[in-house]
Formats: C-alpha cells, structure tokens, sequence
C-alpha cells in the first residue's frame, strides 16, 4: 500500500513539472507569423503625393448606349501607412466627360497592397457648384513594385459599373497611371 502511495505521489509531481517546465522554458521570440508581417514590402510611404490621370469611356447609367469620351486627372496624398496597405487623400483634380467638368472637392482611398485594389470615394462639384460622389474602384495591372522612386509608376484599371458619377455616368478607365510626384 505504501508503494502505491509513493508511486502516486510520484506520478502526480512528475505530471506537475511536466505541465510547469515548458511554460518557463518557451522561448520569448515572436512566433514566425509576426516576424512575416514585418518583412512585407511598403511600396508607398507616408507624404508620398501621387496623380492619376487616365482616359476612357463613360456610359450614362439610365441607358448604357449612350457613350462619352472621359479623362480623369487626380492629385493624391499618403495620409497613413500599414503592412498591408496605404490610406490616401484626394486633394485635387478633374473628372472630365464629354464637355462637362467635375472638380474635386475631397475624397480618400485605400490601396491595398496585397489584393492590388484601389478604392477611391470622391467628392466632386460641377461648374454650377452642385456636389455629386465619384466612385473610383480599381485593380492594379500586374503587381506592384516594392518601391516607386519619384517619377516611377504603375496602372490601374478602373472597372466599370464599380467606377462612376453616381447617378449619372459608368466609368470605364483601363490602364490608368498612378505616378509618384514626391
């Protein structure tokens, strides 16, 4: 009976160290998931300004037969950046259809770095003053760089029917540039 009761004890402090030991003896490293994290590349950087300008068609939403030539001319700021993506603000720029002109008002933007999608929400007012939202959803043609020196670039193709003049224009702008000016 003795025996039994020093083997119990026994056993009950073997499983005790065997439950404590590698707590204190896991190694205080990051685990290799967040070490990834912060070797992902940032090809854009806080303060970085950017335009995109493009060209294309705009089909009027109440009836897509009918069709305008479109020119998008937009200046862009870094506003914030993370290791998955960039947070932009759109301090300037055009949208021209036709012969009608929209001017920027305010807008912001989100790239992501990973997916290569670009959306932009944009404030815009036309030469009466009235205000309209322009919808810029994009794809980044092939992949993006790691760095974009100043006066380097990539594409975007902003797709239609997610790209528009809410209201009143589809917004079809393949292979527009997005080029870093400082």
């Amino acid at each position: 009976m003795k025996r039994i009761a020093l083997l119990g004890v026994a056993l009950s402090l073997v499983m005790a160290l065997a439950l404590a030991v590698p707590a204190y003896a896991a190694p205080q490293n990051p685990p290799p998931v967040a070490l990834g994290h912060s070797r992902v590349s940032r090809p854009l950087q806080t303060g970085m300004i950017l335009t995109i300008t493009g060209s294309g068609t705009a089909m009027q939403i109440s009836n897509q037969s009918v069709t305008q030539s479109a020119s998008l001319s937009l200046t862009v700021k870094v506003e914030r950046v993370s290791f998955g993506g960039a947070i932009l603000s759109v301090t300037g720029g055009s949208l021209m259809v036709g012969s009608d002109t929209w001017t920027v008002d305010s807008g912001r933007g989100l790239l992501n770095f990973h997916s290569g999608k670009l959306l932009l929400k944009v404030s815009v007012k036309d030469s009466s003053g009235n205000t309209s939202h322009l919808v810029l959803f994009g794809k980044i043609v092939g992949h993006l760089a790691s760095t974009i020196d100043v006066g380097g670039s990539f594409q975007v193709d902003f797709l239609s029917h997610q790209s528009k003049l809410a209201g009143k224009w589809f917004l079809d702008l393949k292979g527009a540039t997005v080029t870093r000016t400082s």
